[in-house]
């Protein structure tokens, strides 16, 4: 009876062991359950959102011809500027060219982007053929040939022969406004043109620099170097139509001393539309294209 007892504890002591790792192992494992939840709490995040950039190309015609060199190389020069995130503009001015623009895209990211930017200046195109004309200097503002008229009747210094300058064979006083047209005749359409006009800046002092509306489309001029007019002009969808000849620009002087002196042109470039042939040898016309200088 005895031994059936200590059996029966035995197999009691034993179901209680049992049951004792059963509720440990499970607490252990419902711990480790729930460990692992806090932690994928932890590492879960909400959605994410990535900011996108956008990158604005901003296209700006320039005049760049301030150098002393004779060689006549004005050229344009485009400038990139970049913004970033969403949407936004810029703007940027010039005081010698005309039209820039400027557009937005995307290049990463899930959300867009745009931008925009614009250039404006003080420059006159033709509508004829969408070129532009434009210059560093606001030469393009000349007197009125009324005005000039008025001006050297009322000229001060008329009929003191001490102030007298003669300027292209033509008798001024100081003071006067000499105004000296360029008339050109070419063989041919031309596709393209270059060239200075050099003048002695003791006696003269540019007031005005006008291109004719045959010449205006494309052209450009700078006269910011003392002495030198320097000009180019391309027009590639009609070229520039001299064939009957006609005025190429005009030149407004005002004298600044007595003496003598007379602005020289000369050529660097004059190109056919349809042959390509340069009508410009050594600096000088030719070939059948003449260049004019009348002085008023």
């Amino acid at each position: 009876m005895q031994k059936k007892n200590k059996n029966s504890k035995t197999y009691k002591h034993i179901l209680i062991t049992a049951l004792a790792s059963l509720i440990a192992l499970s607490a252990a494992a419902a711990s480790v359950m729930t460990g692992c939840g806090e932690n994928d709490d932890e590492n879960q995040t909400g959605t994410s959102i990535v900011q996108g950039t956008s990158v604005v190309t901003k296209i700006v015609e320039v005049t760049d011809s301030s150098d002393d060199s004779d060689n006549g190389d004005d050229s344009g020069s485009s400038a990139d500027g970049s913004n970033s995130s969403g949407s936004g503009s810029d703007n940027d001015s010039s005081d010698s060219s005309n039209g820039g623009s400027g557009s937005g895209s995307d290049s990463s990211g899930s959300n867009s982007g745009s931008g925009s930017a614009s250039s404006s200046g003080s420059s006159s195109s033709s509508s004829k053929s969408g070129s532009t004309s434009s210059s560093d200097d606001d030469t393009e503002s000349a007197l009125t040939s009324s005005e000039i008229k008025e001006n050297n009747s009322n000229n001060s210094n008329k009929g003191n022969e001490s102030k007298v300058c003669t300027v292209g064979g033509k008798k001024y006083y100081v003071g006067d406004y000499v105004v000296c047209t360029y008339t050109l005749k070419s063989p041919e359409v031309l596709i393209n043109y270059q060239g200075y006009v050099t003048y002695d800046s003791d006696y003269l002092k540019i007031d005005s620099v006008v291109f004719s509306e045959t010449a205006k489309v494309g052209s450009m001029r700078n006269t910011k170097n003392t002495g030198k007019i320097k000009f180019l002009g391309s027009n590639i969808s009609e070229g520039y139509d001299y064939t009957s000849g006609g005025t190429f620009f005009t030149v407004t002087y005002q004298v600044l001393k007595s003496g003598s002196s007379t602005p020289t042109f000369n050529w660097e470039v004059a190109q056919g539309f349809t042959s390509g042939k340069d009508y410009v040898t050594n600096g000088k016309a030719s070939s059948g294209l003449t260049i004019s200088a009348t002085y008023s």
